[in-house]
Order: structure tokens, then sequence, then C-alpha cells
């Protein structure tokens, strides 16, 4: 018995070194990989500027440039992705809570997810209530409302997409709501663990953690992320977070 044991732990030990070795080299990889897309996506940024100043410039080219900028932006999403899941699992994601409104956090979101709503076809329509605020991590908040919002315009392509920020009681409260397939009851809490999707979403793309980092952000805010949904019906994923202050928040 005590054999059978100590091989039980020996075991355990060598998954436990294993799973932190693959973090590790998730960690080092998508450092690696985003760090130096940073200077040529600026470099990218400046490029469109110049484009679209000169007179008489190629539409061909600045379509081109666009392109390159979007493509540019989603690998460094995804590696970004990648990293923060390493510092999740790690519990070094550190939480930075200052008084904002997130009402300006959306509009940060839309501003830089407006070329994705144009390729996916999508419709917006933005209902935004001010002085809608609370002590939160603005990085935190902006990934959650990215998040959402490109999971819309992914599963919801080619149909209008609502998102809407309001007080509720004590709670900021933003929907994010789109006319895709929907997503079936027995799913709703297994689409927040990680590495999962909706059934019949390979086609789509990602890796199937945004919706375990926005949970798990939000969460650490004193916040949630829940979704209601049926098949055919669409869905609406929702956001809330406390509005009073709080001042305990902590490292994941």
């Amino acid at each position: 018995m005590g054999q059978s044991e100590d091989a039980d732990a020996g075991e355990v030990a060598r998954l436990t070194q294993e799973l932190r070795l693959r973090d590790d080299f998730i960690s080092i990889a998508a450092h690696e990989l985003r760090n130096p897309l940073t200077p040529i996506s600026l470099d990218v940024d400046v490029l469109l500027a110049q484009a679209r100043r000169r007179p008489q410039t190629d539409p061909g080219e600045i379509a081109s440039l666009e392109r390159l900028q979007r493509n540019i932006r989603v690998f460094i999403r995804r590696a970004t992705t990648l990293l923060d899941v390493s510092r999740l699992q790690a519990g070094q994601f550190k939480l930075d809570p200052r008084r904002i409104m997130l009402s300006d956090v959306v509009r940060r979101v839309l501003a830089t997810t407006s070329a994705m709503a144009q390729q996916a076809h999508c419709e917006l329509a933005v209902t935004l209530e001010e002085e809608v605020s609370g002590d939160w991590d603005p990085g935190a908040v902006e990934q959650i409302v990215e998040n959402l919002l490109s999971n819309a315009l992914r599963y919801g392509a080619g149909k209008p997409i609502a998102l809407s920020v309001r007080a509720q009681e004590d709670a900021a409260r933003l929907e994010v709501s789109d006319r895709g397939s929907g997503i079936a009851i027995g799913d709703h809490e297994r689409i927040f663990e990680r590495f999962q999707r909706v059934s019949g979403a390979a086609a789509i793309g990602g890796f199937g953690v945004g919706l375990w980092i926005s949970r798990e952000l939000a969460r650490a805010m004193a916040g949630d992320v829940t979704v209601r949904s049926s098949p055919g019906e669409g869905s609406t994923f929702i956001l809330r977070l406390p509005m009073c202050p709080r001042r305990d928040l902590h490292a994941l």
C-alpha cells in the first residue's frame, strides 16, 4: 500500500512538473512572438496614416495596408491571450484598480474593433449610459469588453450586434448581444472553461480561452460574466461589475 501511494505521489509530481514546464514555455513563446510585432504595428500605422494623407493614393495600397494592420493586430491579440493564460494560471496577473468610466473603455474598444466589424459585415447598435463608473483595472475591463465584442462579431457575422452600458442598482452592467446560432443551455457553463468553445465552432478559430479569461478577470474585480442564450435565438453576454469603491482587488 505504501509503495502504491509513493508511486501515485511520484506521478502527481511528474505531471505537475510537466504542466509547469508547459506553462513556462507558453509564456516565453507568447512574449517572444508579441514583442517584435509591437514596433512593426506602429510602423504600419504610420505608413497607413501617410498613405491616407497623400493625394491620389492608390486605393489598393490603402486596402493592403489596412489588411496588414488587421492581421498584425489579430496576431498580437492572440499572443497576448496566450501570455494572459499563463499569467492567470501562475497567479501572476496583477490588478491595478482606479476610478474609470465603463463608457470610456467601450469607446476605446470600439475604435480598435471597427475594422473587424466592417469585415464581419455587422452593424453595431451602441447604447452607452454615462457616469457608470467604478474602481476597476482599466486593462482588465478593456480585455473583457474586447473579448465579448470579438466573440459576437465572430459568431454573429453578417447580422446586427447590440452593445449597451447601464447602471443597475449598485452595479455596472454591460451587455453584448448577437443573432448567431445560440448556445444550448447545457453548454452555458462549459464555454467558460479553458479551451472550450460552442459546438461546431472549429471553423471560426481561436483558442477557446477568451470567455474563461473574461470571467476570471471579472470575478477578481468582484464581478462576473454570464450568458443568456438558446439555440436559434442568438446570445447575450453580460458583464456585471460593482460600482462601489473596491480596495481589496488582488492578484489572480
